[in-house]
């Protein structure tokens, strides 16, 4: 108290006897001049600040490492008209002196002038973390689950600035830190650089309104990333301003690797279906030099047509795979007759029109391939019942199978065949624009005609 003896307010000199008074309160007290400078306080509120009294004096309120929400108070009650000044109450997090965050009330007081203009404040801070643990139970970790039956997830806190104020030990394992290591770091520093992006927007979106979720990435301590599935959502005061952001994280490395080695095994199942499909196209084209190529082509404009009409990927690759094999059923049709240099007889038409259910047998035994065999299977099928093999028409054809049919046609009027010249690609439009939506599918032989016509496909 020594350093306390005497100091002036106002150019009055305080006793001893008037700080002894001050200091019984047992909240801490403040009272700052119209600039917002301490020039009087007590004990308390210097064992809060964790600083003697002497460094205190003089200093204003945002010199103090008060956050936002007292600052903010002070210049908001500076900046209101007269009418409006009233006492404000805010709840803040504190850092206090031995690696803690407790939970702290302040009430402000404005003292005016006769013309309403602020002479002064009064501010009085009280700790109420014991008394808000019940309020926010992410404080207290046995109020969430007994260790004994619920294995709990990372739990924290975060102020609006995103420093971290609190952490269960579930938070500290998963961080590799002790509490006294990273209290009061943001938490964006603990999430591997290429994730700390997303973390600040994360935050930031917490911060206006509602529960957000992502995956980050922590700062590895050893070499394997360790991923977490992150919650954040906002944190009331009593009063209703917002204090933070709380945050639940649960370690989803194992899942995360788990995902990694099925996406790798997917790729490798996908892989051998390609290699499938090719080695399947293959054994067709070599039955028929004539038509060697016909399958590839088919292939590359149906694709062509899908992605024109605005296929995602996935799907996309399975129109490009359906056109590779469509004409996989050929196999079962005798050599001579798929080289006959002369029309075919109706006996031989017949054996060819099976080829396209023969193929759907195939491929729907291959459980990787089964997908692609109702696209083969109506290739030939019309809209208006004319095709084969089951004369289906209209919705009972698939979108893929449509496009299917009109590349099918294209590509073979456009090119050679034993039995005829090639009729070229104009004369191949022309059919399937004279027969749209009787035979062929409107948006796919719109679409097949506008990637021709603006140059952006041709076969080789």
């Amino acid at each position: 108290m020594a350093e306390w003896e005497t100091f002036s307010i106002y150019g009055e000199k305080w006793s001893e006897h008037l700080q002894s008074i001050l200091d019984i309160f047992p909240d801490a007290l403040c009272h700052l001049n119209a600039e917002e400078k301490v020039v009087l306080l007590n004990s308390s509120f210097s064992e809060i600040l964790g600083k003697p009294g002497s460094e205190l004096l003089g200093r204003k309120i945002e010199e103090l490492g008060f956050p936002k929400e007292v600052t903010g108070a002070f210049l908001k009650m500076r900046d209101s008209a007269q009418e409006t000044r009233s006492p404000a109450f805010r709840e803040f997090f504190l850092k206090v002196p031995g690696d803690a965050v407790h939970l702290f009330e302040a009430v402000i007081v404005p003292r005016l002038d006769k013309d309403g203009s602020i002479r002064s404040y009064l501010m009085m801070i009280r700790d109420i973390t014991e008394l808000r643990r019940v309020k926010i139970p992410i404080l207290e970790e046995e109020t969430l689950a007994p260790s004994w039956k619920v294995p709990l997830d990372a739990l924290f806190i975060c102020d609006m600035e995103g420093r971290l104020l609190y952490g269960n030990s579930a938070f500290e394992r998963i961080c590799n830190l002790s509490v006294p290591h990273f209290l009061y770091q943001r938490f964006s520093a603990l999430v591997h650089p290429e994730d700390q992006a997303k973390a600040s927007a994360l935050f930031k979106e917490a911060l206006e309104g509602g529960a957000v979720n992502e995956e980050l990435r922590l700062l590895p301590p050893g070499e394997e990333n360790t991923w977490l599935n992150v919650t954040l959502v906002p944190l009331s005061c009593a009063s209703g301003g917002l204090m933070g952001v709380q945050g639940r994280a649960a370690d989803i490395t194992e899942k995360k690797r788990a995902l990694e080695q099925l996406e790798k095994s997917l790729g490798t199942l996908k892989r051998s279906m390609r290699e499938t499909v090719q080695a399947m196209a293959a054994i067709v084209e070599a039955r028929d030099p004539y038509t060697a190529g016909h399958q590839g082509r088919v292939s590359r404009l149906a694709t062509a047509i899908a992605e024109e009409l605005g296929f995602p990927e996935e799907r996309k690759e399975q129109v490009r795979l359906a056109g590779l094999v469509h004409d996989l059923g050929k196999i079962s049709i005798p050599s001579e007759i798929l080289t006959k240099p002369a029309r075919l007889n109706e006996m031989e038409m017949a054996l060819v029109r099976l080829h396209p259910e023969v193929a759907y047998r195939i491929l729907k035994e291959i459980e990787l391939l089964s997908p692609i065999g109702e696209m083969v299977l109506q290739h030939h099928e019309r809209l208006d019942g004319s095709g084969y093999p089951s004369g289906l028409k209209q919705d009972q054809l698939s979108l893929e199978g449509r496009i299917l049919a009109v590349a099918d046609v294209v590509e073979a009027m456009s090119s050679y065949r034993p039995y005829r010249p090639a009729l070229g690609i104009n004369k191949a439009l022309e059919e399937i624009n004279e027969n749209k939506g009787r035979l062929y599918d409107p948006a796919a032989v719109e679409a097949c005609t506008r990637i021709f016509q603006e140059g952006r496909f041709r076969f080789d």
